[in-house]
Protein backbone atom coordinates (compact mmCIF):
# COMPACT_ATOMS: atom_id res chain seq x y z
CA UNK A 1 0.00 0.00 0.00
CA UNK A 2 1.71 3.32 -1.09
CA UNK A 3 0.96 6.69 0.30
CA UNK A 4 1.56 9.85 -1.34
CA UNK A 5 3.40 12.27 0.32
CA UNK A 6 4.61 15.94 0.41
CA UNK A 7 8.55 15.67 0.55
CA UNK A 8 8.50 18.43 2.70
CA UNK A 9 6.71 16.43 5.49
CA UNK A 10 9.53 14.14 6.25
CA UNK A 11 12.76 16.76 5.23
CA UNK A 12 13.59 16.89 9.66
CA UNK A 13 17.12 17.81 8.40
CA UNK A 14 18.11 14.37 10.12
CA UNK A 15 18.87 11.84 6.83
CA UNK A 16 17.97 8.59 9.24
CA UNK A 17 14.68 9.99 10.51
CA UNK A 18 13.75 10.86 6.60
CA UNK A 19 14.85 7.72 5.09
CA UNK A 20 12.52 5.98 7.89
CA UNK A 21 9.49 8.00 7.36
CA UNK A 22 9.57 7.57 4.30
CA UNK A 23 9.83 3.93 3.52
CA UNK A 24 7.24 3.39 5.84
CA UNK A 25 4.93 6.29 4.41
CA UNK A 26 6.09 4.63 0.77
CA UNK A 27 5.19 1.04 1.92
CA UNK A 28 3.54 0.77 5.02
CA UNK A 29 1.44 3.88 6.38
CA UNK A 30 -1.10 2.11 8.41
CA UNK A 31 1.94 0.97 10.96
CA UNK A 32 1.47 1.99 14.17
CA UNK A 33 3.63 5.20 15.17
CA UNK A 34 1.80 5.78 18.93
CA UNK A 35 -0.50 3.29 21.02
CA UNK A 36 -2.48 4.57 24.30
CA UNK A 37 -5.21 2.61 25.86
CA UNK A 38 -7.80 2.75 22.93
CA UNK A 39 -6.39 5.71 20.90
CA UNK A 40 -4.00 4.70 18.20
CA UNK A 41 -1.62 6.82 15.56
CA UNK A 42 -0.38 5.46 12.47
CA UNK A 43 2.33 7.18 10.77
CA UNK A 44 0.37 8.20 7.83
CA UNK A 45 -1.80 10.28 10.54
CA UNK A 46 1.49 11.12 12.44
CA UNK A 47 2.74 12.58 9.56
CA UNK A 48 -0.41 14.60 8.19
CA UNK A 49 -1.37 16.26 12.07
CA UNK A 50 2.30 16.98 12.53
CA UNK A 51 2.07 18.71 9.42
CA UNK A 52 -1.04 20.30 10.07
CA UNK A 53 0.59 21.88 13.11
CA UNK A 54 3.79 23.05 11.74
CA UNK A 55 1.53 25.31 9.27
CA UNK A 56 0.43 26.87 12.70
CA UNK A 57 3.64 27.15 13.22
CA UNK A 58 5.10 28.74 10.60
CA UNK A 59 1.85 30.76 10.59
CA UNK A 60 2.56 32.06 14.37
CA UNK A 61 5.97 33.70 12.66
CA UNK A 62 8.05 30.88 13.65
CA UNK A 63 10.75 29.97 11.46
CA UNK A 64 13.67 27.28 11.47
CA UNK A 65 16.11 28.49 14.04
CA UNK A 66 13.86 29.78 16.15
CA UNK A 67 13.55 28.01 19.88
CA UNK A 68 10.06 27.58 21.28
CA UNK A 69 9.42 26.17 25.84
CA UNK A 70 7.68 22.73 25.72
CA UNK A 71 5.17 22.21 28.39
CA UNK A 72 3.28 19.52 28.55
CA UNK A 73 3.41 15.89 30.17
CA UNK A 74 4.30 12.73 28.59
CA UNK A 75 1.38 12.41 25.70
CA UNK A 76 0.27 12.19 21.89
CA UNK A 77 -0.20 15.67 21.96
CA UNK A 78 3.43 16.65 22.89
CA UNK A 79 4.53 13.23 20.62
CA UNK A 80 3.41 15.43 18.09
CA UNK A 81 4.44 18.91 18.71
CA UNK A 82 7.57 17.30 18.76
CA UNK A 83 7.16 15.97 14.98
CA UNK A 84 6.00 19.55 13.72
CA UNK A 85 9.21 20.85 15.57
CA UNK A 86 11.21 18.39 13.78
CA UNK A 87 9.63 19.32 10.18
CA UNK A 88 9.60 22.66 11.19
CA UNK A 89 13.12 23.07 12.13
CA UNK A 90 12.04 24.62 15.29
CA UNK A 91 14.33 23.50 18.66
CA UNK A 92 12.77 22.85 21.60
CA UNK A 93 13.24 23.01 25.42
CA UNK A 94 11.17 21.40 28.30
CA UNK A 95 9.65 23.75 30.96
CA UNK A 96 10.25 22.55 34.56
CA UNK A 97 6.94 21.18 35.42
CA UNK A 98 7.28 22.61 39.12
CA UNK A 99 7.52 26.02 37.75
CA UNK A 100 4.00 28.09 38.25
CA UNK A 101 2.79 30.11 35.61
CA UNK A 102 5.03 32.92 35.67
CA UNK A 103 8.36 31.11 36.67
CA UNK A 104 7.47 29.12 33.24
CA UNK A 105 6.94 32.53 31.16
CA UNK A 106 10.54 33.66 32.92
CA UNK A 107 11.75 30.16 32.27
CA UNK A 108 11.10 30.21 28.64
CA UNK A 109 12.23 33.92 28.34
CA UNK A 110 15.64 33.37 30.21
CA UNK A 111 16.46 30.75 27.59
CA UNK A 112 15.69 32.83 24.78
CA UNK A 113 12.57 31.05 23.32
CA UNK A 114 10.41 32.83 20.99
CA UNK A 115 7.38 31.28 22.24
CA UNK A 116 5.73 28.40 24.84
CA UNK A 117 3.15 25.48 23.95
CA UNK A 118 1.83 24.51 26.35
CA UNK A 119 -1.76 22.03 26.95
CA UNK A 120 -2.97 24.10 29.96
CA UNK A 121 -5.36 27.31 29.62
CA UNK A 122 -2.87 28.70 32.63
CA UNK A 123 -2.03 31.32 29.51
CA UNK A 124 -4.81 32.99 29.00
CA UNK A 125 -3.14 35.39 26.40
CA UNK A 126 -2.26 31.99 24.10
CA UNK A 127 -2.21 33.42 20.47
CA UNK A 128 -3.24 30.74 18.86
CA UNK A 129 -5.00 27.44 19.22
CA UNK A 130 -2.82 24.44 17.66
CA UNK A 131 -6.12 22.25 16.00
CA UNK A 132 -7.14 20.12 19.19
CA UNK A 133 -3.31 19.80 20.53
CA UNK A 134 -2.53 22.86 22.74
CA UNK A 135 -1.66 27.18 22.65
CA UNK A 136 1.03 28.87 21.97
CA UNK A 137 1.97 32.02 23.18
CA UNK A 138 4.25 34.62 21.08
CA UNK A 139 7.16 36.07 23.76
CA UNK A 140 7.88 39.24 21.92
CA UNK A 141 10.66 39.80 24.74
CA UNK A 142 12.71 37.15 24.04
CA UNK A 143 15.70 36.98 21.48
CA UNK A 144 13.86 34.99 19.10
CA UNK A 145 16.38 34.13 16.25
CA UNK A 146 19.04 31.02 16.81
CA UNK A 147 22.24 31.52 15.09
CA UNK A 148 23.09 28.55 13.41
CA UNK A 149 26.54 26.92 14.21
CA UNK A 150 28.59 27.12 10.78
CA UNK A 151 29.66 23.35 11.40
CA UNK A 152 27.26 22.00 13.77
CA UNK A 153 24.11 23.07 11.89
CA UNK A 154 20.94 24.07 12.87
CA UNK A 155 19.37 23.67 16.58
CA UNK A 156 17.27 20.37 17.39
CA UNK A 157 16.94 20.37 20.94
CA UNK A 158 17.97 21.50 24.51
CA UNK A 159 18.26 19.91 28.15
CA UNK A 160 18.91 21.46 30.77
CA UNK A 161 21.96 20.01 33.41
CA UNK A 162 20.83 18.83 36.65
CA UNK A 163 22.96 21.24 38.20
CA UNK A 164 25.02 19.46 40.54
CA UNK A 165 28.23 21.46 39.80
CA UNK A 166 26.33 24.44 40.28
CA UNK A 167 23.51 26.37 38.59
CA UNK A 168 21.78 23.99 35.64
CA UNK A 169 23.08 24.94 32.40
CA UNK A 170 21.27 25.02 28.70
CA UNK A 171 22.84 22.04 26.75
CA UNK A 172 22.05 23.07 22.94
CA UNK A 173 22.37 20.30 20.46
CA UNK A 174 22.43 20.64 16.80
CA UNK A 175 21.95 18.69 13.81
CA UNK A 176 25.67 17.41 12.98
CA UNK A 177 25.68 15.78 16.89
CA UNK A 178 22.62 14.01 16.99
CA UNK A 179 23.07 13.27 13.29
CA UNK A 180 26.36 11.47 14.65
CA UNK A 181 24.64 9.53 17.10
CA UNK A 182 21.92 7.95 15.13
CA UNK A 183 24.72 7.25 12.21
CA UNK A 184 26.66 5.56 15.40
CA UNK A 185 23.29 4.08 17.11
CA UNK A 186 22.13 2.60 13.45
CA UNK A 187 25.14 1.12 12.49
CA UNK A 188 25.87 -1.04 16.30
CA UNK A 189 22.34 -1.49 17.30
CA UNK A 190 20.25 -4.29 16.13
CA UNK A 191 17.01 -3.09 16.69
CA UNK A 192 13.93 -4.43 14.32
CA UNK A 193 11.53 -2.09 12.74
CA UNK A 194 8.04 -2.24 14.68
CA UNK A 195 9.36 -2.94 17.98
CA UNK A 196 7.48 -1.31 20.85
CA UNK A 197 9.09 1.54 22.85
CA UNK A 198 8.08 2.43 25.96
CA UNK A 199 8.06 6.48 26.56
CA UNK A 200 9.59 6.36 30.06
CA UNK A 201 11.48 9.71 30.74
CA UNK A 202 10.00 13.34 30.91
CA UNK A 203 11.42 15.47 27.83
CA UNK A 204 13.86 17.36 30.36
CA UNK A 205 15.61 14.32 30.54
CA UNK A 206 17.51 13.62 27.32
CA UNK A 207 16.88 9.72 27.24
CA UNK A 208 13.26 10.79 26.13
CA UNK A 209 14.97 11.64 22.67
CA UNK A 210 15.88 8.42 22.68
CA UNK A 211 12.26 7.19 23.36
CA UNK A 212 10.75 9.11 20.97
CA UNK A 213 12.69 10.11 18.02
CA UNK A 214 14.17 6.59 18.04
CA UNK A 215 11.58 4.97 17.92
CA UNK A 216 10.68 6.89 15.12
CA UNK A 217 14.25 6.40 13.24
CA UNK A 218 13.71 2.45 13.74
CA UNK A 219 9.89 2.45 12.81
CA UNK A 220 8.47 1.54 15.87
CA UNK A 221 5.10 2.34 17.45
CA UNK A 222 5.69 4.47 21.16
CA UNK A 223 3.89 3.96 23.86
CA UNK A 224 3.41 6.58 26.61
CA UNK A 225 4.25 5.80 30.47
CA UNK A 226 1.60 8.22 32.18
CA UNK A 227 3.01 10.25 35.14
CA UNK A 228 0.34 9.11 37.38
CA UNK A 229 1.51 5.07 36.36
CA UNK A 230 5.39 5.65 36.96
CA UNK A 231 5.05 6.26 40.30
CA UNK A 232 3.39 2.56 41.02
CA UNK A 233 5.77 -0.31 40.30
CA UNK A 234 2.86 -2.73 39.44
CA UNK A 235 0.99 -0.28 37.10
CA UNK A 236 4.48 0.31 34.92
CA UNK A 237 4.43 -4.11 35.10
CA UNK A 238 0.93 -3.69 34.03
CA UNK A 239 1.79 -1.62 31.06
CA UNK A 240 4.93 -3.52 30.22
CA UNK A 241 2.71 -6.72 29.60
CA UNK A 242 -0.34 -5.23 28.24
CA UNK A 243 1.14 -3.15 25.18
CA UNK A 244 3.89 -6.33 25.13
CA UNK A 245 6.53 -3.67 25.37
CA UNK A 246 9.72 -4.96 23.33
CA UNK A 247 12.14 -1.85 24.09
CA UNK A 248 12.77 0.49 26.94
CA UNK A 249 15.51 2.25 28.33
CA UNK A 250 16.15 2.80 32.19
CA UNK A 251 18.23 4.38 34.55
CA UNK A 252 19.08 1.20 37.40
CA UNK A 253 17.09 3.17 39.79
CA UNK A 254 14.29 3.08 37.81
CA UNK A 255 15.13 -1.24 36.92
CA UNK A 256 15.48 -1.79 40.47
CA UNK A 257 11.67 0.30 41.33
CA UNK A 258 9.96 -1.81 38.58
CA UNK A 259 11.80 -5.11 38.73
CA UNK A 260 12.70 -5.57 42.48
CA UNK A 261 8.93 -6.57 43.31
CA UNK A 262 8.33 -8.80 40.93
CA UNK A 263 8.72 -12.53 40.69
CA UNK A 264 12.40 -13.81 38.49
CA UNK A 265 9.36 -16.61 36.77
CA UNK A 266 7.05 -13.56 35.74
CA UNK A 267 9.57 -11.99 33.21
CA UNK A 268 8.60 -14.74 30.91
CA UNK A 269 5.22 -12.96 30.66
CA UNK A 270 6.64 -9.81 28.77
CA UNK A 271 7.50 -8.96 26.01
CA UNK A 272 10.98 -7.17 26.20
CA UNK A 273 13.64 -7.92 23.75
CA UNK A 274 16.22 -5.19 25.04
CA UNK A 275 16.64 -3.52 28.30
CA UNK A 276 19.13 -0.17 27.95
CA UNK A 277 20.63 1.01 30.83
CA UNK A 278 21.74 4.92 30.98
CA UNK A 279 22.35 7.49 33.60
CA UNK A 280 23.78 5.88 36.31
CA UNK A 281 26.26 3.41 37.18
CA UNK A 282 25.39 -0.31 36.68
CA UNK A 283 26.17 -2.92 39.38
CA UNK A 284 25.77 -6.31 39.26
CA UNK A 285 23.66 -6.51 42.24
CA UNK A 286 20.88 -4.78 40.00
CA UNK A 287 20.41 -7.35 38.03
CA UNK A 288 22.48 -10.52 39.19
CA UNK A 289 18.79 -11.69 40.26
CA UNK A 290 17.27 -11.67 36.95
CA UNK A 291 20.01 -12.19 34.31
CA UNK A 292 19.74 -15.48 33.73
CA UNK A 293 15.92 -15.25 33.59
CA UNK A 294 16.31 -12.68 31.07
CA UNK A 295 19.14 -14.02 29.06
CA UNK A 296 16.76 -17.15 28.79
CA UNK A 297 13.76 -15.02 26.97
CA UNK A 298 16.51 -13.51 24.85
CA UNK A 299 16.66 -10.26 26.24
CA UNK A 300 19.24 -8.04 25.36
CA UNK A 301 20.95 -6.15 28.14
CA UNK A 302 22.54 -3.28 27.16
CA UNK A 303 24.93 -0.81 29.38
CA UNK A 304 24.99 2.64 28.02
CA UNK A 305 27.45 6.10 29.19
CA UNK A 306 26.66 9.13 28.24
CA UNK A 307 26.51 12.99 29.31
CA UNK A 308 23.75 15.07 27.72
CA UNK A 309 26.98 17.01 26.56
CA UNK A 310 27.72 14.18 24.58
CA UNK A 311 24.07 13.48 23.29
CA UNK A 312 22.52 10.76 25.43
CA UNK A 313 24.75 8.41 24.93
CA UNK A 314 28.15 7.36 23.31
CA UNK A 315 29.21 3.95 24.74
CA UNK A 316 27.42 0.79 24.89
CA UNK A 317 28.18 -2.81 26.13
CA UNK A 318 26.50 -5.84 25.67
CA UNK A 319 26.05 -7.44 29.03
CA UNK A 320 27.73 -10.98 29.23
CA UNK A 321 27.81 -13.68 31.90
CA UNK A 322 31.71 -13.18 32.36
CA UNK A 323 30.85 -9.47 33.97
CA UNK A 324 28.15 -11.03 36.27
CA UNK A 325 31.25 -13.53 36.93
CA UNK A 326 33.78 -10.71 37.60
CA UNK A 327 31.34 -8.41 39.42
CA UNK A 328 31.51 -5.15 37.30
CA UNK A 329 30.39 -4.07 33.85
CA UNK A 330 31.99 -1.84 31.43
CA UNK A 331 30.34 1.18 29.72
CA UNK A 332 32.00 -0.36 26.95
CA UNK A 333 33.69 1.04 23.89
CA UNK A 334 33.16 4.80 22.34
CA UNK A 335 31.01 5.00 19.16
CA UNK A 336 33.06 5.30 15.73
CA UNK A 337 32.49 8.72 16.02
CA UNK A 338 33.68 9.61 19.52
CA UNK A 339 37.13 9.21 21.42
CA UNK A 340 37.56 9.01 25.14
CA UNK A 341 40.60 9.12 27.06
CA UNK A 342 41.87 9.39 30.32
CA UNK A 343 43.22 12.32 31.64
CA UNK A 344 44.54 13.71 35.39
CA UNK A 345 45.43 10.49 36.63
CA UNK A 346 44.21 9.70 40.14
CA UNK A 347 47.00 6.41 40.02
CA UNK A 348 48.31 3.97 37.13
CA UNK A 349 44.40 2.88 36.17
CA UNK A 350 42.04 5.50 37.17
CA UNK A 351 41.50 9.42 35.86
CA UNK A 352 38.89 11.35 34.49
CA UNK A 353 37.13 10.80 31.10
CA UNK A 354 37.48 12.94 28.60
CA UNK A 355 35.08 13.00 25.21
CA UNK A 356 36.06 14.11 21.73
CA UNK A 357 34.25 13.98 18.36
CA UNK A 358 31.29 14.08 16.28
CA UNK A 359 28.61 13.66 19.59
CA UNK A 360 30.34 16.24 21.92
CA UNK A 361 28.07 19.53 22.17
CA UNK A 362 29.38 23.44 20.91
CA UNK A 363 29.09 24.64 24.95
CA UNK A 364 26.17 25.93 26.71
CA UNK A 365 23.85 28.40 26.09
CA UNK A 366 25.89 31.41 24.91
CA UNK A 367 29.07 29.99 26.45
CA UNK A 368 30.95 27.76 23.23
CA UNK A 369 33.73 25.51 24.09
CA UNK A 370 37.50 27.03 23.78
CA UNK A 371 38.29 23.28 22.29
CA UNK A 372 36.13 20.63 20.95
CA UNK A 373 36.28 18.31 24.02
CA UNK A 374 34.26 17.63 27.30
CA UNK A 375 36.07 16.85 30.68
CA UNK A 376 33.17 14.63 31.92
CA UNK A 377 34.25 14.37 35.42
CA UNK A 378 33.67 10.66 35.97
CA UNK A 379 36.38 8.45 37.12
CA UNK A 380 36.86 5.92 34.55
CA UNK A 381 39.72 3.06 34.03
CA UNK A 382 40.44 1.59 30.91
CA UNK A 383 40.49 -2.34 30.45
CA UNK A 384 42.97 -4.52 28.52
CA UNK A 385 40.66 -5.25 25.84
CA UNK A 386 39.84 -1.13 25.33
CA UNK A 387 36.66 -1.04 27.02
CA UNK A 388 36.40 1.47 29.75
CA UNK A 389 34.66 0.95 33.39
CA UNK A 390 32.76 3.98 34.69
CA UNK A 391 34.82 4.06 38.68
CA UNK A 392 32.75 7.23 40.02
CA UNK A 393 32.71 11.31 39.79
CA UNK A 394 35.76 13.14 40.65
CA UNK A 395 36.02 13.87 44.27
CA UNK A 396 33.21 11.08 45.01
CA UNK A 397 35.54 9.50 47.48
CA UNK A 398 35.19 10.96 51.05
CA UNK A 399 37.11 10.53 54.10
CA UNK A 400 34.98 9.36 57.36
CA UNK A 401 37.46 8.98 60.66
CA UNK A 402 40.60 9.27 58.29
CA UNK A 403 39.44 6.35 55.92
CA UNK A 404 39.01 6.95 52.34
CA UNK A 405 35.64 5.63 51.52
CA UNK A 406 34.00 5.35 48.08
CA UNK A 407 29.93 5.61 48.61
CA UNK A 408 29.09 3.49 45.41
CA UNK A 409 30.46 0.65 47.18
CA UNK A 410 28.55 0.74 50.22
CA UNK A 411 25.32 1.51 48.33
CA UNK A 412 25.86 -1.98 46.02
CA UNK A 413 26.82 -3.99 49.33
CA UNK A 414 23.59 -2.79 50.25
CA UNK A 415 21.37 -3.28 47.01
CA UNK A 416 22.59 -6.76 47.84
CA UNK A 417 20.42 -7.62 50.41
CA UNK A 418 17.49 -9.43 50.23
CA UNK A 419 14.25 -6.77 50.49
CA UNK A 420 16.01 -4.12 49.47
CA UNK A 421 15.35 -2.40 46.50
CA UNK A 422 17.51 1.00 46.80
CA UNK A 423 19.47 2.36 48.28
CA UNK A 424 21.67 5.66 48.94
CA UNK A 425 24.54 7.12 51.57
CA UNK A 426 26.12 10.48 52.41
CA UNK A 427 28.82 11.79 54.58
CA UNK A 428 27.58 14.71 56.88
CA UNK A 429 29.94 16.57 59.47
CA UNK A 430 29.24 16.39 63.16
CA UNK A 431 30.07 18.75 65.85
CA UNK A 432 30.05 16.19 68.27
CA UNK A 433 31.51 12.79 65.91
CA UNK A 434 32.75 14.33 63.29
CA UNK A 435 31.62 12.79 59.87
CA UNK A 436 29.07 10.30 59.96
CA UNK A 437 28.16 7.79 57.04
CA UNK A 438 24.37 7.91 56.65
CA UNK A 439 22.61 5.01 54.84
CA UNK A 440 18.85 5.57 53.00
CA UNK A 441 16.87 1.97 52.82
CA UNK A 442 14.38 1.43 49.79
CA UNK A 443 12.19 -1.23 51.64
CA UNK A 444 10.40 -3.33 49.55
CA UNK A 445 6.88 -4.29 49.67
CA UNK A 446 6.16 -7.22 51.44
CA UNK A 447 9.26 -7.00 53.72
CA UNK A 448 10.27 -5.60 57.28
CA UNK A 449 14.03 -4.65 57.58
CA UNK A 450 14.72 -3.14 60.90
CA UNK A 451 18.11 -0.75 61.92
CA UNK A 452 19.31 -3.98 64.27
CA UNK A 453 19.45 -6.15 60.53
CA UNK A 454 20.67 -3.66 58.97
CA UNK A 455 23.75 -3.33 61.42
CA UNK A 456 23.97 -7.62 61.24
CA UNK A 457 24.37 -7.25 57.58
CA UNK A 458 27.10 -4.87 57.18
CA UNK A 459 29.18 -6.58 59.66
CA UNK A 460 30.37 -8.34 57.13
CA UNK A 461 31.90 -4.84 55.69
CA UNK A 462 34.61 -3.58 56.98
CA UNK A 463 34.30 -1.56 59.75
CA UNK A 464 34.80 2.25 57.83
CA UNK A 465 32.03 1.24 55.38
CA UNK A 466 29.54 0.63 57.74
CA UNK A 467 27.12 3.41 58.19
CA UNK A 468 26.53 5.38 61.65
CA UNK A 469 22.96 5.98 60.80
CA UNK A 470 19.96 4.25 58.62
CA UNK A 471 16.80 5.59 57.18
CA UNK A 472 14.32 3.17 55.76
CA UNK A 473 11.57 3.83 53.50
CA UNK A 474 8.92 1.97 52.03
CA UNK A 475 8.86 1.69 48.14
CA UNK A 476 5.81 3.39 47.57
CA UNK A 477 7.02 6.15 48.96
CA UNK A 478 10.37 6.27 47.85
CA UNK A 479 11.39 10.11 46.34
CA UNK A 480 12.68 10.09 42.15
CA UNK A 481 13.19 13.40 40.70
CA UNK A 482 11.67 13.54 36.79
CA UNK A 483 15.30 11.99 35.56
CA UNK A 484 14.48 8.71 37.27
CA UNK A 485 16.96 8.87 39.83
CA UNK A 486 16.87 8.87 43.36
CA UNK A 487 15.82 12.36 44.96
CA UNK A 488 18.43 12.60 47.68
CA UNK A 489 18.21 16.12 48.84
CA UNK A 490 14.33 14.70 49.67
CA UNK A 491 15.84 12.07 51.58
CA UNK A 492 18.10 13.87 53.85
CA UNK A 493 15.38 16.35 54.32
CA UNK A 494 13.34 13.24 55.60
CA UNK A 495 16.34 12.10 57.50
CA UNK A 496 16.66 15.35 59.62
CA UNK A 497 12.84 15.68 60.32
CA UNK A 498 13.28 12.25 62.03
Amino acid sequence: MNCHINTWLTDTGLAPLNSSLTHILENNPSAQAYAEEDYRLSYAQLVSIAGGCAVNLRAAGLTEGDRIALDAPRSRELFIIIVSCLISGISFISVPRTYGTEQKKQFAEDTYCAAIYSLSEIFSDADIKIKDLGNLSLLESASKRRIHNQMSGREVYCVRTSGTTGNPKVVPIHMSQISGFFEDVLSGFDISSGRRWLWVHDLSFDLSIWEVVGCLVYGGCLVVLKEEEKRDPKRIWNTLEQYRINQIILTPSEFRFIFKESKVPYLSQLSLEEILFCGEKLSVETIREFYQELKSNNVNLVNTYGPSEATIFCSSHVVKDKDIHDGSIPIGKPFPNMDFSLVNMENEINGELILTGKQVFDGYDRQPLSTHEYLTGDICRKGENGEYYYVGRKGGFHKVNGYRIDLLEIEEFLQSIPGVGEATSWVEENRENGSILIAAINVMDGYQISTRELRKHCSHLSPWLRPARYLTVLQSDWPMNIRGKTDKEELKRRFHEK
